[in-house]
């Protein structure tokens, strides 16, 4: 079902941030609880390629010509988040709505050989890495996966995170407060976080929340006029 997993990468971790990445297959729950920790002041930033789905859907483009070539959208998601974690600063305390590393797993299902290697372009060192368990698949308007393709993303999420010398935690299925609190008590010093938002947004060009209606302005640049990117899978 996968082809081969990239080689680990020379240059990784070559930044260290203090960066907190929320991850996990698709219809886990990652973004429900991203919110929940913006309402709670906790600086966030979003997952750019459902915002950049979102932002086609709203131009009038069906889904079926957003995500139409697998292969041209997961290269321009590669992009995307390359490209979000230059714009951001290692030294800001930051939620990312998933990293870089878990689009390996999306390489991996579509078995797309041939396409940058998500994990050779991972630079930065995340702080803490949490995998959130999965939940009772659903669809919705952006996301393409069935059950099959979230148990195995779900997998291999986790492997790419630990082909990189990561060892994320797991969040198991507990409602969203009880999930919002066992983030928080996880981190070293929780009463250290930021409690508001972050400049970082503002300076980057991202909207303050994945499904927020504002568009992610350098999404449209041109590193993302290859040829009908598709949609992320709502991850």
């Amino acid at each position: 079902m996968s082809v081969e997993p990239p080689s680990l990468s020379p240059n990784a971790f070559s930044t260290p941030t203090c960066w907190i990445v929320i991850d996990g297959a698709p219809s886990s729950g990652k973004t429900t609880v991203v919110h929940a920790l913006q309402q709670r002041g906790l600086r966030i930033i979003p997952e750019v390629a459902r915002a950049f789905v979102e932002m086609e859907l709203a131009r009038g483009k069906p889904l079926e010509n957003v995500r139409g070539d697998t292969r041209a959208f997961q290269g321009a998601v590669i992009d995307l988040f390359v490209e979000r974690e230059r714009r951001l600063s290692p030294e800001e305390t930051l939620v990312l709505d998933v990293g870089l590393p878990g689009c390996s797993a999306y390489v991996r299902l579509h078995k797309l050989e041939g396409l940058p290697d998500p994990l050779a372009a991972h630079i930065h060192r995340y702080e803490h890495v949490f995998l959130f368990d999965r939940l009772p698949f659903e669809e919705d308007h952006v996301r393409t996966e069935n059950e099959a393709m979230a148990i195995f993303l779900d997998w291999a999420i986790e492997d790419a995170y630990r082909r990189l010398g990561y060892s994320p935690m797991r969040v198991p299925v507990m409602n969203v407060d009880e999930r919002v609190a066992f983030v928080i008590s996880h981190l070293p010093s929780p009463q250290l976080l930021p409690l508001r938002r972050s400049s970082v947004l503002s300076r980057s060009g991202l909207a303050p929340c994945c499904n927020s209606p504002a568009p992610v302005s350098w999404i449209a640049g041109p590193l993302h006029t290859q040829t009908s990117p598709q949609a992320e899978h709502s991850r």
